[in-house]
């Protein structure tokens, strides 16, 4: 082996090691912005993603109308809130916290999602809350037992899926225990236009430390889609911060008072 095949195989492994790193880290990730369902590890993951209470009988009423300018085609099969570009100061009236095994994820009847497809949830509302709301959504989908499917599905088509799923399919899938799920605190929407957003998620160990994950998701194919590095990462470490000054706080449902 010449030099040029010694640097290009090096890179390669690079390459490996970042999706792999990618693929550990999406689970970090979705453990660090949502909480532990209940305490004693009584929620244990199953074949699919598990609700504590059954999604809406029927979808809300409203359908997406008149898109923000510069917006892509809306999904006119997702029933969501209209679209909108005014950043939360609140979480969502209707906040329900649903399960993925051993994780809660923020959701609401109105903002999404409000499909729920096997292990995939989607139709999300064209709007600052649905990006929120998509963002731990999908994060959390993919600590489910079926993240493939999960990932082929809500993540943003391109090198950095593709990178995903090769990295997550040589990985044995390890699930996040109940007790090592950080409990959400509040959130923050870093940027927003109608095509994508990057989203902070406050988490707490609860015992005063805060850290916060970045996600960035973009709006493809009529719903809001996690967006990956080329190598196949989530986003950035998570990172201390002293306080939850700046983020619009979860309430009851989460760690946020």
């Amino acid at each position: 082996m010449n030099d040029t095949d010694t640097d290009t195989a090096d890179r390669r492994r690079k390459r490996a090691r970042g999706a792999g790193a990618g693929i550990a880290l999406a689970l970090i990730a979705a453990a660090a912005i949502v909480a532990v369902a209940g305490g004693g590890g009584q929620h244990r993951p199953s074949a699919g993603t598990r609700v504590t209470s059954s999604p809406p009988a029927s979808p809300p009423t409203s359908r997406p109308t008149n898109p923000p300018a510069g917006a892509a085609p809306a999904n006119t099969s997702c029933r969501t809130a209209p679209p909108s570009n005014s950043v939360p100061a609140t979480p969502p009236r209707d906040l329900a916290w649903r399960n993925v095994g051993a994780v809660l994820v923020p959701t609401s009847a109105t903002e999404g999602p409000t499909r729920y497809a096997g292990a995939t949830w989607s139709c999300y509302a064209h709007s600052p809350t649905g990006a929120v709301l998509a963002a731990y959504g999908i994060l959390a989908t993919l600590t489910s037992p079926r993240w493939k499917e999960v990932a082929e599905r809500e993540i943003l088509p391109g090198p950095g899926r593709r990178a995903f799923i090769h990295a997550g399919e040589k990985q044995k899938y390890k699930p996040p225990k109940p007790g090592q799920v950080a409990q959400p605190v509040g959130f923050q929407v870093v940027s927003y236009t109608p095509r994508q957003a990057t989203v902070s998620a406050l988490a707490s160990d609860g015992g005063g430390q805060y850290q916060v994950t970045q996600i960035s998701v973009a709006w493809s194919g009529g719903d809001w889609k996690l967006v990956v590095t080329p190598d196949g990462r989530t986003g950035p470490n998570p990172q201390a911060v002293s306080s939850a000054a700046g983020f619009t706080l979860w309430g009851g449902g989460g760690n946020g008072r």
